[in-house]
């Protein structure tokens, strides 16, 4: 424990020389070296909550070897104030201190692409003043692999992925990562030409692959959502992403080897359409969005009011939590990160008393991961979105300026009668350039459709829209 005791008898001296211990406190307890042995953690002081005032915190990351390098990637949950990163910021420079090239500038709520050191070090400095804090940000870091493994990283525009050996059979116990690491103004597309893995015969189909297998991740590595686990030989279908890395990791057993798998990947610039609309129902109304996707805090006793019955217009009640209260919450799990545009709200009316129960006002707290939940904010205090004045009249918000999210969670604050909910979410998948523009817009200043009323589906009301 490190205590600063300052004393001055010049009061103007006195909050001079406490200001510079808050700067020396901050930069103290928040700066450290890393040495990248092993895949690893940064986040800011706080994260995912506010980050303190007057922060001015310095990483470095260290590779055990000269001719290694590092990548980070960075959490989509990124926020930092913007106002052109004057204020509060987070740099990284190619080397081991501030004076090494700067690789980037960063703030505002757009998180960085992947970013790769061309030597064995880097630098973080962030920075924050004393007004305006936000949830900051969290990253990873971890060896940059060059391929003296059957591990391999990939950025060349387009490339062949293959499974060691091929077109010979795949050696046993191997545990293989390839990385396809993709420029922000790029998508990337994964096609398989062949593919051979022991299978796992179990009746119905090819199981769930215990032996020998290929998992795709649209991110890296048991971070990123899974987009599928494959085995057998039928061919996994064409894969794309747009979040900046797509990953595949390979897994052998030490008994059967087959031929394994050859697949083409391939890099294309983003286009931009102008008349781009990210307010598509995500399908919570449709059935798109299945029972086991919506959860709730608690349901009512009586089992007539469940999560699954909280979609827009349904015929039967709608979800009411055991308990009227602001502690609980339904949500939805996408299962991938979207953008989220606007939320549709409606009360219910009982079908056993006939009597009606609507929310009048709530919060939106949105997640990644399901665990790190941030409350959405408009400015720095917490967004108090107003919803219905009956039960049946369906009101939607727009979200004033879009977030990144695979779980939603709506949380009541106030109601009448008691609270019963069914809702819709509204937005889009990620597709890089144009959602930049999203995060970027406000009304008054483009004619963007996400931030102006135009977003509203022709099949919902807006007569009660809240700004």
């Amino acid at each position: 424990m490190l205590t600063l005791l300052l004393v001055s008898r010049d009061k103007q001296q006195h909050y001079y020389w406490r200001f510079i211990s808050l700067l020396f406190y901050g930069a103290f307890f928040c700066s450290k070296i890393f040495y990248a042995s092993d895949a690893g953690y940064i986040t800011t002081p706080g994260y995912p909550l506010e980050y303190p005032p007057h922060q001015n915190c310095r990483w470095v990351i260290t590779a055990p070897e000269s001719s290694q390098r590092i990548v980070l990637n960075f959490n989509p949950h990124f926020e930092i104030e913007k106002l052109d990163c004057r204020y509060d910021y987070v740099e990284i420079h190619d080397g081991n201190s501030e004076t090494a090239d700067l690789l980037g500038k960063h703030c505002s709520n757009i998180a960085p692409a992947p970013i790769i050191s061309s030597g064995p070090s880097l630098h973080i400095k962030f920075v924050s003043d004393y007004a305006h804090q936000g949830a900051g940000f969290s990253l990873r870091y971890e060896i940059f692999k060059t391929g003296s493994d059957c591990s391999r990283n990939f950025t060349s525009p387009t490339g062949l992925i293959e499974s060691p050996g091929f077109p010979d059979k795949y050696p046993h116990n191997l545990e293989c990562s390839f990385i396809i690491i993709v420029p922000s103004s790029m998508d990337v597309t994964l096609t398989f030409l062949t593919f051979d893995l022991e299978n796992d015969p179990l009746p119905g189909g090819e199981g769930d692959c215990k032996y020998d297998w290929l998992e795709v991740w649209d991110g890296l590595p048991g971070v990123g959502p899974l987009i599928g686990r494959y085995c057998g030989t039928r061919v996994p279908p064409e894969i794309q992403s747009s979040t900046g890395i797509l990953s595949l990791s390979f897994h052998t057993d030490m008994a059967v080897a087959k031929d394994g798998f050859s697949a083409r990947y391939n890099m294309t610039h983003k286009e931009v359409s102008e008349t781009f609309h990210c307010s598509n129902a995500f399908g919570l109304e449709s059935g798109k969005i299945t029972d086991d996707q919506i959860t709730a805090s608690s349901s009512f006793y009586d089992e007539h009011w469940l999560p699954r019955q909280a979609r827009l217009n349904y015929h039967d009640n709608g979800w009411t939590p055991n308990e009227d209260s602001n502690r609980e919450y339904i949500q939805v799990d996408l299962h991938t990160l979207k953008v989220l545009t606007g939320i549709a709200t409606q009360g219910a009316i009982s079908k056993e008393t006939q009597k009606a129960y609507h929310v009048t006002t709530f919060k939106l707290e949105v997640s990644t991961n399901g665990e790190d939940w941030m409350v959405y904010r408009h400015g720095k205090n917490h967004k108090v979105f107003h919803a219905n004045v009956d039960a049946t009249e369906v009101v939607l918000n727009r979200i004033p300026q879009p977030v990144l999210a695979r779980f939603v969670r709506i949380r009541p604050q106030m109601w009448k009668n008691g609270i019963a909910l069914r809702f819709e979410l509204y937005g889009c998948q990620i597709t890089g350039k144009k959602d930049a523009n999203l995060f970027n817009t406000s009304c008054g200043r483009s004619s963007f459709p996400v931030c102006c009323p135009s977003l509203l589906p022709c099949n919902v009301s807006n007569q009660s829209l809240a700004s």
